[in-house]
């Protein structure tokens, strides 16, 4: 039998030096690895967002000294739209009756012209008051209400000490009190819209209660 010398189980030797897992950063590296950490977190941050006021409330120069509502009557046609739709049925109805009245019946032309007479009646009564409303300033200096009724523009205006609001409960218009004058204000809206007024009126003028303007 052969004499069989025993294996070792040596590895191979291994004169290298370790790969290094992680080269140290240099100086600029690290500035450089700051400025985009210091971006990342500032895109991270939430824009600030100023709080805006709302559609019923636009201040002419500044939300903090006064508040405006506008208060109108909702009309989805304007004055030249009502023009245009009068003109075109008074057209029809005119050309209607020459038609018959060449026919012989003499008797629709004149009704055509009571029909034209009467709808032209309505319309302008209907666009001469389609802007009706009221303009509520209310500043440090006081309460000013412009109210436009046709084409006459009345303007009221309430001291700003002791200056209260309440809703009616029978008219449900909104109750303004300076001192011994009333006003009351929303006959161009509706309820859920003078609700509206009131809840931002009563929110404003506490707020300049709160302000020092009281």
């Amino acid at each position: 039998m052969r004499s069989r010398s025993p294996r070792t189980r040596e590895g191979p030797s291994r004169s290298e030096s370790p790969v290094p897992t992680a080269f140290p950063r240099s100086s600029q590296s690290r500035r450089v690895g700051k400025a985009r950490l210091s971006v990342r977190h500032l895109l991270q941050k939430p824009p600030i967002i100023p709080k805006m006021k709302s559609e019923a409330s636009l201040g002419p120069d500044d939300a903090r000294d006064a508040w405006v509502w506008v208060l109108k009557k909702n009309c989805s046609l304007s004055p030249r739209q009502l023009m245009w739709i009068f003109g075109t049925l008074a057209a029809v109805s005119v050309a209607v009756a020459v038609f018959w009245t060449a026919q012989g019946m003499w008797m629709v032309l004149p009704f055509a012209v009571v029909e034209c007479g009467a709808l032209g009646l309505a319309f302008f009564c209907y666009a001469r008051h389609s802007t009706d409303g009221e303009r509520v300033l209310l500043s440090g200096s006081g309460l000013e209400v412009e109210r436009s009724v046709g084409q006459r523009v009345q303007t009221t205006r309430l001291s700003r000490f002791g200056l209260t609001v309440r809703l009616e409960e029978g008219s449900g218009l909104v109750m303004c009190r300076g001192g011994r004058e009333e006003l009351r204000v929303g006959r161009f809206v509706d309820a859920e819209g003078r609700l509206k007024f009131y809840q931002e009126f009563r929110d404003a003028l506490r707020l300049m209660s709160k302000r020092g303007f009281q």
